[in-house]
């Protein structure tokens, strides 16, 4: 269950089915107490996106991408989490630019 004050579920289904139309493992998303955390399934590694309300605001959102495991994750010779998740990242950067809906987009970094 998220706080009372946080929001986000529409934001959170709305971008999983975006992203499964672009080919990533999207799940449905999960309450949190932080938000709503969308599961991704990206072989090897366990990412989620986290969809949220700016604290006290209720029309500007936020969205997040993160490893879940990312101290604990496999290791390999050629350990490719940044470049996974930074590739995560461009995709719903994209997704969320191309949204009619949306507006005043601000990236506060990759």
């Amino acid at each position: 269950m998220t706080s009372p004050d946080v929001f986000g579920k529409a934001l959170a289904i709305w971008l999983a089915a975006e992203l499964k139309q672009r080919g990533i493992q999207a799940n449905y998303p999960i309450a949190e107490d932080l938000g709503w955390f969308i599961p991704v399934n990206i072989k090897p590694y366990r990412l989620s996106i986290a969809c949220a309300n700016v604290d006290g605001a209720i029309d500007k959102w936020q969205v997040l991408a993160f490893l879940e495991d990312w101290l604990t994750g496999p290791r390999f010779d050629r350990d490719n989490r940044v470049e996974t998740l930074q590739a995560l990242f461009e995709v719903i950067e994209k997704t969320l630019q191309q949204a009619p809906m949306l507006s005043d987009l601000q990236s506060l970094g990759s």
